[in-house]
């Protein structure tokens, strides 16, 4: 809640201080936080970095005052912080896609309105899901047994696990160097995450998996029919199939964070649900 309340903050720093020579250190200070660390939580909540906040806010409000003030061109760009005609008509093009004088003929422009930080928290018994009916097909991957009141946080240790073991060579742009990394890539491993829950006792069986495509089933991994894992399915969105996919093709300049950060978002999904 100290972050939500710190950005919320922010923003209201920057709303009251548009028409001022503001930078994102001076939004730090405001809130008695690094840049660094607010920079980044600004980002990651927002999707916004913060001069790039402060600078489409201004150019949206340069267009109003160009569609409903008669003031020049010159005096509009000086309130927004642009010391030439030059530099703002280049700026205010590139964020509306027009000129100002096209705006003050009619044009329309693009709207940026402040932003409003509320927090949202999903879970428990009223977590959103979808059935997908799908044609039985094999998987392949690493499975292991988790209890189920201890999976939420221990899956997500187990996805590291798995990377770092088998992924890193392979996601540092290397090829794979022994069949477990080349089975990894050839069914596209950590597209699936599946829930069995045939052990009873509290217990169940989770792999992480990929459609298995043919080829040699390394010693200690696990291979089966869709069917057997019939009711206990649970298939990735497509945004994470393609994030998996990306993975595989291109190689990552970090390693495996991109690999551990898919998972952490994927595990409300994967690890919140045993049907």
């Amino acid at each position: 809640m100290e972050w939500l309340t710190s950005i919320r903050t922010a923003i209201d720093y920057m709303e009251k201080h548009l028409t001022d020579d503001i930078s994102a250190q001076d939004v730090a200070d405001h809130v008695f936080l690094s840049l660094f660390f607010l920079q980044k939580g600004f980002s990651l909540m927002t999707g916004y970095g913060i001069g790039e906040y402060i600078r489409n806010r201004r150019l949206y409000l340069a267009a109003l005052d160009l569609k409903q003030t008669d003031n020049k061109v010159i005096d509009i760009a000086l309130r927004y912080g642009y010391e030439t005609p030059e530099s703002f008509t280049k700026a205010f093009s590139r964020f509306h896609g027009v000129t100002p004088s096209q705006v003050r003929a009619g044009a329309v422009i693009r709207t940026f309105l402040p932003l409003t930080i509320k927090l949202s928290i999903q879970g428990g018994n009223q977590m959103d899901y979808k059935i997908t009916p799908m044609f039985p097909f094999k998987v392949i991957g690493f499975q292991k047994v988790f209890d189920n009141e201890t999976a939420y946080a221990e899956i997500p240790k187990y996805w590291d696990e798995i990377c770092e073991k088998y992924a890193y060579n392979v996601y540092a742009g290397n090829a794979p160097a022994n069949p477990y990394e080349q089975a990894l890539v050839d069914n596209c491993i950590g597209e699936y995450g599946i829930c069995i829950d045939d052990i009873g006792d509290g217990k169940f069986r989770y792999l992480i998996a990929g459609k298995y495509t043919g080829g040699e089933v390394p010693e200690g991994m696990s291979f089966m029919n869709s069917r057997e894992a019939s009711g206990q399915f649970l298939s990735a969105s497509d945004r994470f199939r393609r994030l998996c996919r990306a993975l595989i093709r291109e190689s990552l300049r970090n390693g495996c964070r991109a690999i551990r950060s898919m998972s952490y978002a994927a595990m409300p999904m994967l690890s919140g649900m045993i049907v």
